[in-house]
């Protein structure tokens, strides 16, 4: 049987009972071996507790010519609810929810990255509708700390030009493209230079040649639909 289903599906309360259970063994000194114990529960406790609460950074890794990949899995909360999305790691994505127009003000690999990746992958999952992934860019771009004006601009340039991206990964699919890497294909890649300065379909070539250019389907596509429409839902209330 699991510690979690021993102690009642209740991970956090079992590590810091189990802490205090070996702080109190003994009315002496604890030894240096119950030190570390305690000290590799309290630590695990700590990793349970944030990694329910705290949304994940950015992290990528640059592929070519405006073409980056995800090197682990990035998590975003929305509308400030309990509603996530979490973009997998292998996820190739050019960081184009940024125009270009716009980039003279903004770069890329700024504060509006993990909104980039974010809106990137909703655009290509295609699983919410359009103005639901806008909507949740507008929610990231804030979360990060993007200055109001800028958050609009952003938005209102996406919103008006966006269906033509978002027809052309609906275009792309159709026509069996994927834009996923499987994990041990980017672990490889992170431990070697990248050279030259390939496109996007260069890396597809060669990763299908290896057999690392896969298909994903979202883990529970209902979760991924109820946290888009909480987007929409906070962005047209305001």
């Amino acid at each position: 049987m699991s510690k979690e289903n021993e102690h009642g599906g209740n991970m956090s309360t079992y590590l810091l009972n189990r802490s205090i259970h070996l702080s109190e063994q003994k009315m002496v000194r604890p030894s240096t071996n119950e030190r570390l114990q305690l000290a590799k529960w309290l630590l695990i406790g700590a990793c349970v507790l944030l990694a329910s609460c705290v949304s994940t950074p950015p992290s990528i890794m640059r592929l070519g010519d405006q073409v980056f990949v995800t090197t682990f899995p990035q998590t975003s909360e929305i509308a400030g609810t309990q509603n996530r999305i979490t973009v997998p790691k292998g996820f190739i994505t050019d960081l184009a929810s940024i125009p270009p127009l716009l980039e003279s003000i903004e770069s890329k690999s700024g504060p509006t990255m993990q909104a980039g990746i974010l809106h990137d992958f909703l655009y290509w999952d295609q699983t919410c509708l359009r103005e639901e992934a806008d909507a949740a860019l507008l929610l990231e771009l804030e979360d990060s700390g993007v200055p109001e004006w800028k958050r609009r601009d952003i938005y209102l340039v996406v919103s008006g030009v966006g269906k033509f991206a978002f027809k052309k990964n609906s275009d792309a699919k159709a026509a069996g493209e994927t834009r996923f890497l499987s994990s041990d294909y980017v672990d490889k890649l992170q431990k070697t230079m990248a050279k030259g300065n390939p496109t996007l379909k260069d890396i597809q070539s060669k990763a299908r040649e290896q057999g690392a250019l896969i298909t994903y389907s979202y883990p529970n596509p209902a979760t991924l639909k109820a946290a888009c429409a909480a987007a929409l839902k906070a962005v047209t209330s305001r």
